[in-house]
């Protein structure tokens, strides 16, 4: 009888690979991680596009001397030209300052995950643009 017994290393020495059950959880986790990836990325890059129309803001000749309107319409054509469309004037803030101009950049984007389930994904920058003599 102890010889039909099979102990627990005769099992580990038969076992090869995965179970249809394992498999199926490494599929379903890569499966989650494609969705998530897929619901996230128009956002990521719209996050990306925000930061080079900030920095282009830097490169701008004399943009410190420019006024506040003058600068929201700089801003307004790199949206318009970029196809941003969820970011308003209220988004914005410019300050001036005898030596240069800060433009603050606060923003909170809501992508539908799931049912009622949401993620925000909050964006905050500045910039500081410095008179040039």
């Amino acid at each position: 009888m102890i010889r039909n017994r099979m102990t627990f290393n005769s099992c580990l020495k038969r076992q090869k690979g995965f179970t249809a059950v394992g498999w199926a959880v490494v599929i379903s986790i890569g499966l989650f991680f494609a969705y998530l990836g897929m619901i996230l990325m128009p956002y990521i890059v719209g996050g990306y596009t925000m930061d080079r129309i900030l920095q282009g803001l830097k490169e701008e000749p004399n943009i410190a001397k420019k006024s506040k309107s003058e600068i929201w319409r700089l801003i307004e054509n790199r949206l318009t030209i970029n196809q941003v469309r969820d970011v308003k004037r209220e988004d914005f803030e410019i300050k001036k300052e005898p030596n240069m101009t800060t433009v603050y950049f606060d923003y909170d984007d809501r992508a539908h995950f799931m049912g009622n389930i949401y993620i925000v994904i909050e964006r905050s920058k500045s910039v500081e643009l410095y008179r040039d003599y």
